[in-house]
């Protein structure tokens, strides 16, 4: 397995994790995006962001720019992100770009009538300091637990909001 050195950040990335969740959501797909598009309103969902802070002037769509509070048991983080790609009622797509690398996207598909299928889609890179030197299971499969409950989450949010 080869390594990189990003002498600048002083670290070694590690193992490429490739995470992939989704939830059928009671609710039109148009409901379920209005639900997500505020990314700072995802800490009431993912239990694993802390804290969520815009810091570009634009508020929504490509451009935008926050920085995350991730904890996972011992390990935190300070991610940061900015949205590449933003489909209203579709898509948004992030590039990490922090200590943790890599892309994600929500995407949300209409399936049947009245129901959504929201996906949840990341590629990851990790520092030798949070496991990157490990193989990708451990960290694969610990997001992915972390990952379904945040969606479930969602989901309950979502669904108990009268329409």
């Amino acid at each position: 397995m080869s390594r990189k050195c990003l002498c600048d950040a002083g670290y070694t990335i590690g193992v490429v994790a490739n995470i992939s969740v989704a939830v059928i959501i009671d609710a039109p797909r148009e409901a379920v995006f209005e639900n997500i598009r505020n990314v700072e309103s995802h800490t009431a969902w993912m239990t694993d962001a802390k804290q969520i802070t815009i810091v570009s002037p634009q508020r929504q769509g490509v451009g935008l720019r926050f920085t995350v509070h991730t904890r996972l048991g011992p390990l935190a983080t300070l991610d940061e992100m900015e949205v590449t790609r933003w489909e209203p009622g579709h898509l948004i797509g992030i590039e990490h770009r922090g200590i943790v690398k890599g892309t994600g996207s929500f995407t949300t598909a209409d399936y049947g009538i009245g129901k959504t299928l929201f996906s949840w889609d990341e590629r990851l890179k990790f520092p030798i300091r949070l496991g990157g030197g490990l193989s990708d299971v451990p960290a694969r499969l610990a997001l992915q637990i972390v990952f379904q409950r945040d969606l479930n989450n969602l989901k309950r949010i979502i669904e108990a909001t009268p329409s």
